[in-house]
């Protein structure tokens, strides 16, 4: 309203680890359709060592396993923040905030009111609009004492030419006098008012205001008509009452059941807002997949080009075709993966996969030539499948027993330990001065992995094929665990200030890992290993210095499959072993 170009949002924080780059899309896909377009990922971390795997991740820097792809993702970003701050909707609708009608329903007979019903209903009206596709903007009685009244009817904003001409007040029982005086002007120049649930009866400063109720009534009259367009000066006002049984399904002539928007209260007012908008889409389609509330759109206008953002916001596909009789000019899709511009034909069939975004545009001129070679018409999806589909393939048929091994070391995370303080009876020296903290656990290892790991001493890590084979090893990781010999004492006396063991032996020193993160620490405890249960130690000494501490898991990495959450043994690495049976393999050339 400010008439701002950027709209700034911090994005995909606190969303997990496991937050994957479809959610990523669908995410950035629904924030730019409301308005973003200026993303700030959340957050680029150096390492990840420690606390920051816990503050509010994921990190979008190299530790992601997709980083290798995420230019194209942040290409595919900077397409959405352009088409975004080039374009300029022009919503009719205002929404008015309900915080004064919140604040007085907050606390009731001194009780907290987490729910009131006024912020409930504010919530489902921003939804059911979105699911409508009517466009729409926020406002709160501060903004509307800085807007102007336009002649023509209708709300205007410095440095913004968009007039809302329909203004929402969501079950708001409180207001200011001088906003309730303001719409009053508003409606009798124009403007359309709507209260639904309630019409505004107390000031903020007195319940049942007289002036308050007097601008009331001059919009509502003494006995609002519930579902009654009533004129109102050169505008007009309508009270649509939540509690009324005639805004239930089948109750309206000409309507059926089988109409989803029936089956709400809401869905039904937005059917009748839409009666009350005087622009139409510049697009008209029917829907041949999916549920109708499964596509979202909004409309955006870019010098003479109308774009109307689709959205598919479900988990299934939705498919459309346009109606060729509403559509006047050409239509053209600016593709968000590649950047090209592709005409369209207007009985185009399109089909958009959960959470795809796709914009199109409409223009009232001539097709341009430099456009007319690069038109791929979308009417037969089909044909273009069978056309990507042509050329000659080749099937190979892969052996009963097919070797495979994993990309990257499979983990076990060590994070039940049996921790004595102070531990009189430690490894080490624990005499004064200092003190010994001693973390304990166990884990087991087959006697086939030791087997494996025995074999592969001394051979040329080679199999029959020549191909590099990884040796089969262990290593321990721990995280924000810095190894040091302590000034002083520990200087003087030679000793470290965390000193681990595996089965009873002392390990070297810890070393930068390379598995994740350099910050992470590391040691090969292989060659100590044996079959059956393992013991680990972690010592953490204090030499007149501050006591070092496990604060995250520890992990053990390698070539090993897990059994029973503890146990170590030799991967699967055959089709068979895996329970899977003969493959072929279609290859298209």
């Amino acid at each position: 309203m400010n008439g701002k170009k950027r709209v700034i949002c911090e994005s995909f924080g606190a969303s997990g680890h496991a937050y994957a780059m479809r959610q990523r899309r669908l995410d950035a896909n629904f924030m730019a359709f409301l308005g973003v377009n200026l993303f700030i990922p959340h957050a680029f971390y150096y390492s990840f060592a420690g606390y920051r795997k816990t503050d509010f991740p994921p990190t979008e820097f190299k530790h992601a396993p997709h980083w290798s792809h995420y230019r194209a993702f942040a290409d595919y970003l900077g397409r959405l923040s352009v088409l975004g701050a080039s374009t300029k909707r022009m919503p009719e609708v205002l929404l008015l905030s309900p915080i004064h009608t919140v604040y007085e329903h907050m606390f009731v007979s001194g009780e907290s009111n987490q729910h009131p019903t006024a912020d409930q209903l504010f919530s489902l009206l921003s939804d059911r609009m979105l699911r409508s596709s009517i466009d729409y903007d926020y406002v709160d009685e501060s903004q509307l004492r800085e807007a102007k009244n336009a002649h023509t009817g209708g709300y205007k904003f410095d440095g913004e030419l968009n007039v809302y001409s329909i203004l929402i007040l969501p079950e708001i029982t409180v207001m200011s006098i001088d906003i309730a005086k303001q719409l009053v002007t508003f409606v009798s120049r124009g403007g359309t008012l709507i209260a639904v649930g309630a019409i505004p009866r107390d000031s903020e400063t007195q319940r049942n205001d007289p002036e308050l109720l007097n601008h009331m009534n001059e919009l509502y009259g003494f006995d609002p008509q519930d579902g009654k367009l009533q004129s109102v000066g050169k505008g007009y006002s309508l009270f649509y009452s939540m509690d009324n049984t005639t805004h239930e399904a089948g109750e309206v002539e000409g309507e059926t059941d089988e109409d989803p928007h029936n089956k709400d209260t809401l869905m039904k007012f937005c059917v009748r807002l839409r009666e009350l908008m005087t622009v139409q889409p510049a697009i008209g389609w029917k829907q041949v997949e999916g549920n109708a509330e499964d596509l979202i759109s909004v409309e955006r206008k870019f010098e003479a080009h109308v774009h109307t953002w689709l959205m598919n916001w479900s988990e299934q596909p939705v498919s459309i075709r346009f109606d060729p009789l509403q559509m006047k000019g050409y239509m053209e899709e600016w593709d968000l993966e590649n950047g090209s511009v592709n005409l369209l034909d207007h009985d185009a069939v399109l089909t958009l996969v959960p959470g795809e975004l796709r914009v199109l545009s409409v223009r009232h001129d001539h097709v341009p030539d430099s456009l007319a070679p690069h038109n791929q018409s979308l009417s037969d999806p089909q044909e273009h499948v069978k056309g990507e589909a042509q050329g000659s393939t080749a099937e190979l048929a892969l052996n009963d027993v097919w070797q495979f091994q994993t990309v990257e070391p499979n983990v076990l995370v060590l994070d039940q330990w049996q921790i004595t303080l102070n531990d009189r009876n430690s490894r080490m020296n624990a005499t004064m001065p200092g003190q010994v903290n001693s973390y304990r656990t166990t884990f087991v290892i087959t006697e086939e992995w030791i087997g494996l790991m025995n074999s592969q001493k001394g051979s040329d890590h080679s199999n029959e094929s020549g191909d590099e084979r990884r040796f089969t090893k262990v290593e321990l990781i721990l995280d924000e665990i810095e190894q040091k010999i302590p000034s002083h004492i520990g200087f003087l006396q030679r000793r470290r200030n965390v000193e681990i063991f595996v089965n009873g032996v002392r390990m070297e020193a810890l070393r930068p890992s390379l598995w994740q993160d350099i910050h992470y620490a590391g040691v090969d405890i292989t060659k100590h290993l044996m079959k059956g249960e393992n013991e680990l130690e972690v010592l953490t000494v204090s030499l007149l210095e501050p006591m070092p501490a496990i604060s995250f898991p520890a992990y053990l990495i390698g070539s090993f499959a897990i059994e029973n959450q503890t146990t170590l043994t030799v991967e699967l690495n055959n089709w068979q072993g895996c329970g899977m049976h003969q493959v072929i393999l279609s290859i298209r050339e």
